[in-house]
């Protein structure tokens, strides 16, 4: 049985609190030129500032990915097999057991336009997706994990001087053309690159960042006032391009997980998180942070659920909109963590319906 690392489970306790903050204030704001011109200016800062924090989870998801996963030992055609049977299998299982149950929801909800027998075959098949905002993750971690086992075998048996250029065309193609386009769209600038080099051979933009992942996981020491500093800075101007973009009305931008500063503001982040001394850490806090890491995978399924039950209702409440998301943000997250903590009283239950990570 593998030692827990604590630095490991604060990362993946954050990426999915910030996952949760994201479609709380996905719910409650609208994101549209119309609304932002009649918030006042706290309610503009704290959309802008809860959305973009949100947008952490995910690359934060991907680095653990590439830490824990690309460091396994696969030499021979056994070791894939192993891997499929217990990593890639079980992900199969609990995504299918989900889509069930949100096609149960969407009937109970009375949702018939988005429930149809057709409609659950072919999410099983991966022929439609589920329509849910946060969805759009499970076919692409799944579609990882098929050519994980392979990368895996190739970070380790190559110094990454040899993968330098992958990884340089990977970043080109992947970040830096499309955040200049965005750039041009924004500032309303008659130019546009595009780039006929593919980078989907190894997964492309969220390929990168399970790399990177791995490659950062095997640094031992960082310079924490620099990351810090580089951090904070790359996460402000991700903010101020958000607002200018709503300012300018030529093109509204809400940050994407191909905008290079949001992968700059996420590697930071996660080098920071991985090299702080945890020994401090025990007792009832560590414990709830290991909860957490644990049923993350059961939070990221169950919480839009409860956010789409709850939206309206908070939505109507006389408050200011910050109040609202956070009401909707703690109301989600507690529910699921209520009911993980349920759940996994059950030895089934956690291996088939919460996959203990």
């Amino acid at each position: 049985m593998r030692t827990r690392e604590i630095k490991y489970d604060v990362v993946r306790a954050l990426a999915i609190l910030c996952v949760v903050l994201c479609h709380s204030s996905e719910a409650i704001y609208k994101f549209e030129v119309n609304e932002w011109n009649s918030l006042s200016l706290l309610s503009k800062i704290f959309m802008i500032v809860s959305f973009t924090i949100g947008r952490l989870g995910v690359p934060l998801f991907l680095f653990l990915t590439g830490a824990l996963i690309l460091k396994k030992n696969i030499e021979k055609d056994e070791d894939i097999k192993k891997f499929y049977t217990h990593n890639l299998l079980p992900l199969l299982v609990v995504n299918a057991i989900w889509i069930l149950i949100y096609n149960c929801f969407f009937l109970i909800n009375n949702s018939i336009e988005t429930f149809k027998l057709e409609f659950v075959v072919k999410e099983l098949l991966f022929i439609r997706l589920v329509p849910l905002d946060n969805y759009w993750y499970m076919p692409m971690i799944i579609s990882m994990y098929v050519v994980l086992p392979f990368i895996a075998k190739v970070v380790k048996s190559f110094d990454k001087k040899s993968l330098l250029l992958v990884l340089f065309v990977a970043f080109v193609v992947g970040f830096v053309i499309p955040g200049l386009n965005i750039l041009f769209y924004i500032f309303n600038i008659n130019e546009h690159y595009i780039i006929n080099l593919r980078d989907n051979f190894f997964g492309g933009t969220y390929g990168l960042y399970i790399i990177l992942g791995y490659y950062m996981s095997q640094k031992q020491k960082i310079n924490k006032l620099l990351c810090s500093f580089a951090a904070i800075i790359s996460f402000f101007m991700i903010c101020v391009i958000e607002a200018v973009s709503y300012n300018l009305n030529h093109y509204i931008y809400n940050v994407w997980y191909d905008f290079p500063l949001l992968l700059i503001c996420c590697c930071c982040l996660f080098l920071i998180i991985i090299n702080v001394d945890y020994k401090n850490i025990k007792g009832t806090f560590k414990e709830m942070i290991t909860f957490i890491s644990k049923i993350s995978l059961f939070i990221y399924f169950a919480h839009f659920i409860f956010i789409v039950i709850f939206k309206s209702e908070i939505a109507s409440l006389n408050i200011l909109n910050p109040y609202k998301v956070l009401a909707l943000y703690f109301i989600a997250f507690i529910i699921c963590v209520a009911l993980g903590y349920l759940f996994a009283k059950s030895k089934k239950l956690r291996k088939y319906f919460l996959i203990f990570k």
